[in-house]
């Protein structure tokens, strides 16, 4: 029996995210990255980009809106 845990880090949460078949573009992958290593980014500019992705914005709602133990 497999036991899941909560992903702790960025690349933890990219794998996460490659295991369930999600179709991240490099380009929208390679944003998310360069603003979760900038503190100074405004994170009006991530949620944009994450909004340009409409399979990512669809999944990041469903993840927000899931519980997970």
């Amino acid at each position: 029996m497999k036991t899941e845990t909560t992903p702790t880090g960025l690349d933890e949460w990219v794998e996460l995210i490659r295991a369930q078949e999600m179709p991240i573009f490099d380009d929208t992958a390679h944003k998310v990255i360069a603003f979760a290593d900038d503190e100074l980014a405004p994170i009006s500019e991530l949620a944009g980009v994450i909004l340009r992705d409409a399979s990512l914005t669809a999944r990041v709602l469903k993840l927000a809106n899931s519980i997970l133990l």
